[in-house]
């Protein structure tokens, strides 16, 4: 005669309980992520979010909005996903308004270094606004001297007027 074993029904109460409760639970509120959202908003702000990357910067308060409203009802999953969307976006809009304050900043540095320079080989900064005449006396340009100026040649031998 084959015996069966019968269940314990105080086992299969403590084996179920801790499943029922983790399946009822749901998931955790998303603290991390809400606050770190949060926190790139600011930091898009920061870095002129608001001028260079409004678009954008909307769309990131916007889905915070949403993932605290997904909390509010109870919805943690849809919470999570929603505030790491709105700390992306907040990331690309910082990105966006740090590459247009750098182009800006560009702009402006070649502007001057334009007006510095005055144009290159117009008699400008750097552009050897003293010229050495054929005595290798200084002639500043628009002298009246020329490179070609008659100059006492002494010492031409066969080294090309070098002793």
């Amino acid at each position: 005669m084959q015996r069966y074993r019968t269940m314990n029904p105080g086992r299969v109460l403590a084996v179920l309980a801790p499943l029922a409760l983790a399946a009822c639970a749901g998931d955790p509120i998303p603290k991390a992520e809400l606050g770190s959202a949060d926190q790139a908003i600011q930091n898009a702000e920061q870095a002129g979010a608001l001028q260079h990357a409004p678009v954008e910067l909307e769309l990131a308060r916007g889905k915070l909005d949403a993932a605290n409203r997904a909390v509010r009802d109870d919805r943690e999953s849809q919470a999570r996903r929603l505030a790491l969307e709105a700390r992306a976006d907040a990331n690309y809009a910082a990105s966006k308004a740090r590459a247009a304050a750098a182009q800006q900043a560009a702009s402006v540095a070649n502007r001057d270094w334009n007006a510095l320079s005055g144009g290159v080989g117009s008699g400008g900064v750097g552009s050897g606004a003293v010229q050495s005449g054929s005595s290798g006396t200084a002639v500043p340009p628009g002298s009246g001297a020329s490179w070609g100026a008659a100059a006492p040649q002494q010492g031409l031998g066969t080294r090309g007027g070098l002793p």
